[in-house]
C-alpha cells in the first residue's frame, strides 16, 4: 500500500472541523473532486468559523474555488457531516460558534438542516423538511450514503453536550427523514465515530468514538438491512486485534476492505492512571472477506477517502 502526497498551489486555508467528499465528476469536469467544506480556523483573538468551498481535482492535483451561484448558503459551520451523492455533496447538522465578550466565552448555534451542492452548477439548495419528525440538531455525528436516494445517519452531540445513539434514515427524493429503531444491542451513545457502508456485502459498519465524558470506543458493528429484505439489526462484530479506543479518526470502504487512520487515542499503559492522549497515524486494514484487521505501518498524515477512479 502506498501513501501519495500532493504538493498543490493555493491550498485551502488551514482548518480543522471541516469535510472533505469525494465526488464522480467525471462526466462533467474530466476528473474526480474532493470537495472542502466549511470547518474552524485559529486565528489571532480565537477561533472563526468557515463557511467557504474549495475544490481539489484529483487528476491534475490542483485546487479552485467555485464562484457559488446560489444567494443562500449553509454558513459558516463545523464538526457538520456531509456526503458524496451523485454529482451533489450533502451537508447536515453541525454547530457555528460566535463570541460572546460579555461571558468571555463563545455561544454555540446547533443545526439540523439538509442542504446539498451541485458540482454542475455549484447552487446550494436548502431541503424543506418539517421540524417534526427530524433528527435534533448536532454536530460531530456521522452520515454515509447508501444508494442515490437513502442516506444514513448515527449519534453525534446535542447542544446540551449529550452523546446520541439514534439512527436516522433520509430519503433524498421525498426529503423525509425516518427515526429507525433497528433491532439487537444498540451500541452505546457517542460522538466522533465513523460510519462507513460496503455496498459488495450490503452492511454498514460503525467503528469508534467518545461518550460525552472523553472515554473512547474500540467496538466494531454492523448493520443489516440495507436491502429491505431483512430489519433493521445491529451486531456487534468482535475482532482481536483491533484498533485501540479512538475517536475523529477517518475510515473509508475500498472493494472488500475498511480502512481505518489516525485519530484521538489514548497513550499505551497510561489509561487507567491519567487521560494522556495523542493523534495516532496508525493505519488498520479491516478485510472484510476474512473479517479481520491487519496493521500497516504508514509515514503520511492525510485525509482519507475512497474514490472510483480506484485510489
Amino acid at each position: 500500500m502506498l501513501w501519495t502526497r500532493y504538493d498543490c498551489d493555493s491550498p485551502p486555508s488551514p482548518r480543522y472541523g471541516h469535510t472533505a467528499v469525494a465526488l464522480d465528476a467525471r462526466s462533467l469536469w474530466g476528473t474526480e473532486l474532493v470537495v472542502i467544506f466549511g470547518g474552524s480556523s485559529k486565528q489571532e483573538g480565537g477561533r472563526r468559523a468557515l463557511g467557504d468551498v474549495v475544490v481539489f481535482q484529483v487528476d491534475s492535483g490542483s485546487w479552485f474555488r467555485p464562484e457559488l451561484r446560489s444567494a443562500a448558503t449553509p454558513g459558516s459551520r463545523a464538526f457538520h457531516c456531509a456526503v458524496g451523492v451523485g454529482m451533489r455533496m450533502f451537508v447536515f447538522g453541525g454547530h457555528v460558534a460566535v463570541p460572546d465578550a460579555e461571558q468571555q466565552s463563545f455561544v454555540r448555534t446547533y443545526f439540523n438542516d439538509m442542504w446539498y451542492l451541485s458540482a454542475d452548477s455549484w447552487e446550494w439548495t436548502l431541503l424543506t423538511v418539517p421540524e417534526e419528525g427530524r433528527p435534533c440538531g448536532r454536530d460531530l455525528a456521522s452520515m454515509v450514503a447508501i444508494d442515490d436516494d437513502r442516506i444514513l445517519l448515527f449519534g453525534g452531540r446535542t447542544d446540551a453536550g449529550k452523546s446520541l445513539n439514534d439512527l436516522w434514515l433520509f430519503e433524498i427524493k421525498g426529503s423525509k427523514w425516518t427515526n429507525l429503531q433497528a433491532g439487537g444491542n444498540v451500541p452505546g451513545a457517542r460522538m466522533k465515530h465513523q460510519l462507513v457502508y460496503s455496498p459488495d456485502h450490503r452492511l454498514l459498519f460503525l467503528h469508534g468514538g467518545e461518550t460525552s465524558t472523553g472515554s473512547l470506543f474500540d467496538d466494531l458493528w454492523s448493520i443489516r438491512g440495507v436491502d429491505g429484505q431483512e430489519p433493521w439489526q445491529w451486531t456487534q462484530i468482535k475482532l482481536r486485534p483491533r484498533p485501540s479506543g479512538r475517536s475523529g479518526h477517518a475510515m473509508s470502504v475500498f472493494g472488500s476492505s475498511v480502512l481505518c487512520y489516525g485519530g484521538h487515542v489514548t497513550a499505551a499503559g497510561f489509561a487507567f492512571f491519567s487521560q494522556n492522549h495523542f493523534y495516532s497515524k496508525e493505519l488498520w486494514v479491516l478485510d472484510l472477506k476474512e473479517m479481520r484487521y491487519d496493521a500497516v505501518k504508514c509515514l503520511l498524515k492525510c485525509v482519507l477517502f475512497a474514490l472510483d477512479g480506484q485510489r
